[in-house]
């Protein structure tokens, strides 16, 4: 199977370790996958992609919270979002009215940080948009620049 990475190795070691694990891993899906592989590249590519990314953490040095992912679960069971805040926030009911708002709408923007929504029993995951670093059509006069 694969190799424990440990702590006693250089990073050059480790790099390397993770570079042959990841060409394992690439060889066993391009074997299993071929016929999906051979329709659709492009979006056979961006699916492994996105699992991938859903198993590691958001980012670096940041950790998913149990509490989200647990809220993710039950939401896909078909719950809806007040009632995982009744689950996870003890006497929800008895909080006032501008105190549940706030853990609805904290709630939402965690599940929203990640790409899903969830209206009505239904999973939305969210394709987040880029912004370019620079405009797309660059101005032809200097007073037509909006910075």
């Amino acid at each position: 199977m694969a190799k424990e990475i440990g702590t006693e190795q250089s990073p050059l070691d480790r790099q390397e370790i993770l570079a042959v694990e990841t060409r394992r891993f690439t060889d066993r899906l391009q074997k299993m996958f071929s016929p999906e592989i051979t329709r659709n590249a492009v979006g056979f590519k961006k699916l492994v992609l996105r699992f991938v990314r859903r198993a590691l953490p958001p980012r670096p040095g940041r950790r998913n919270d149990p509490q989200i992912d647990a809220a993710i679960q039950l939401l896909q069971q078909g719950k809806t979002v007040r009632d995982v805040l009744q689950r996870q926030i003890p006497d929800f009911e008895k909080m006032d009215s501008y105190a549940r708002i706030l853990a609805d709408r904290g709630l939402r923007k965690s599940l929203a940080a990640r790409g899903i929504r969830f209206r009505k029993g239904k999973t939305i995951w969210i394709k987040r948009k880029k912004t370019p670093a620079f405009p797309r059509v660059l101005p032809t006069r200097l007073k037509e620049a909006r910075f």
